[in-house]
């Protein structure tokens, strides 16, 4: 039944799904059929996809258009990040998961992902623990907890020491406001503030209410229900006028959160739906414009399929709580190969913000499967 669903993608998306089926068999697939040209999709996106990069062959100038160092994205950057097929792999496949409510994803799930950031507590001004929140919105609006609680963190900054200055509240008039998905922050947090003063956003219950149901309006029930299509609006009349946020690496760094939050609850491998969409004259392949020489054509890197635990790790077993943070440095090998984060693996932290033992668990991208996990000190 597997290879019968799979036929009906093509060629080049079969062995990648292929690997993600032996992985996770409850997982299950389907396409979304665009009827875009990939390459003028690709233009038509670069429009309004910015990168906070300078090197030249991401970039299309050194003009800083928002913030201190956010620059449009190259053509070749953003064929990268639209390329559905170079992000079926264990670590970013997530990103076209279906993102409406899970009843596997619960109360205990949202107190795993929250437990090592900045809102693992109880929001001082209704009593209740941010975790009931954020399941009740989600039960709510119908929508994915797991998606809005990565969503949270990355937006609020919720895994730094310092919360983002729409999750601390800002003083408008004598009274506290919150927007802890920044909603409406297009130039700037005053923005989203200004949103939030309209919306009477005047605790962090109604920011994360409100926040999921703008989310569950404009997005989840406007067929933008997975972290690719908020980010690339594939339906809309014009592309790129629809998208959650300019950041061309927004989905690659939320499924990060949801993946660390799956891999701590044992819950990675429960029934979930990906949508994954496939464009006209898709190219043989596309490398990364930094790093090309690092990814390999699509099917021979999946073939590879090189197991963690036989790469040398180095690793500092005793560190110092510096900023908030704990973090060894750590450096994986293959032969004289030095794997790239995010690229080749990804690691997430537990109890990095305590002295005390902390431990980190290292998955595997691309050629690369298996987890590492190993526990070090914090003084």
């Amino acid at each position: 039944s597997f290879e019968t669903s799979l036929a009906a993608f093509p060629d080049s998306y079969r062995q990648p799904i292929r690997y993600l089926h032996a992985l996770y068999p409850s997982w299950t697939y389907s396409l979304i059929k665009t009827q875009l040209d990939f390459n003028q999709a690709a233009l038509s996106y670069t429009n309004k996809a910015l990168i906070p990069a300078s090197h030249p062959e991401l970039v299309r100038s050194q003009n800083v258009v928002e913030g201190k160092n956010w620059r449009y994205a190259s053509v070749d950057t953003v064929r990268y990040y639209l390329d559905p097929r170079l992000h079926l792999n264990g670590g970013q496949a997530l990103m076209f998961e279906k993102l409406s409510y899970n009843p596997q994803v619960d109360l205990r799930v949202a107190k795993e992902i929250l437990s090592d950031t900045n809102m693992k507590g109880i929001d001082e001004s209704t009593h209740k623990s941010y975790a009931e929140i954020f399941v009740d919105v989600a039960k709510k609006y119908n929508i994915s907890l797991s998606n809005i609680l990565s969503r949270a963190i990355q937006e609020a900054g919720g895994t730094s020491p310092t919360l983002s200055k729409g999750a601390q509240g800002v003083s408008v008039n004598g009274k506290t406001y919150y927007n802890i998905f920044n909603i409406g922050a297009n130039t700037g947090y005053q923005d989203g503030i200004a949103y939030a003063v309209r919306m009477n956003w005047d605790n962090r219950e109604k920011a994360i209410d409100g926040g999921v149901a703008y989310l569950a309006s404009h997005y989840t029930q406007n067929k933008q229900d997975s972290l690719y299509l908020q980010r690339f609006d594939l339906y809309s009349k014009h592309l790129g006028t629809h998208s959650y946020m300019t950041n061309i690496l927004a989905p690659v760094d939320e499924v990060k959160h949801i993946l660390k939050g799956y891999l701590k609850t044992n819950t990675l491998s429960i029934k979930r739906h990906l949508e994954i969409p496939i464009f006209l004259n898709m190219p043989t392949q596309v490398r990364y414009p930094l790093r090309g020489q690092h990814l390999q054509n699509i099917n021979t890197n999946l073939q590879k399929n090189k197991p963690l635990s036989t790469l040398s790790l180095s690793y500092k077993q005793d560190v110092d709580l510096e900023d908030g943070m704990g973090h060894p440095h750590i450096q994986l090998t293959d032969g004289s190969y030095q794997l790239e984060e995010d690229i080749d693996y990804h690691i997430s932290y537990m109890h990095q913000h305590q002295r005390g033992q902390a431990s980190f668990v290292i998955t595997g991208m691309n050629g690369y499967c298996g987890t590492i996990r190993k526990n070090y000190m914090i003084h």
